[in-house]
């Protein structure tokens, strides 16, 4: 694994990505471990726009069968992949 500065980021073609945010580890109301993990695909590929609307509203909000997560700023993981 490489270091990327951002401003090298910034520099890379656009295409479309997936921007993965991911909470820490938390035990639920059982005392089950779980994690967090909110994927957002960019078809456009503005992957630091969506990075700093996050940042600027500090949290991301995100429902799954029924379940509402909130996953606030900053996160424990940023991952961000070629679609």
């Amino acid at each position: 694994m490489s270091v990327v500065n951002l401003s090298d980021y910034k520099q890379l073609p656009p295409r479309p990505r997936v921007i993965r945010f991911s909470s820490p580890i938390y035990h639920d109301q059982n005392g089950v471990p779980k994690c967090v993990s909110v994927p957002v695909v960019i078809q456009d590929g503005d992957v630091l726009g969506v990075l700093e609307g996050v940042k600027r509203d500090g949290f991301l909000l995100n429902e799954h069968e029924g379940v509402f997560y909130f996953l606030p700023w900053p996160c424990a993981i940023v991952e961000i992949a070629d679609v």
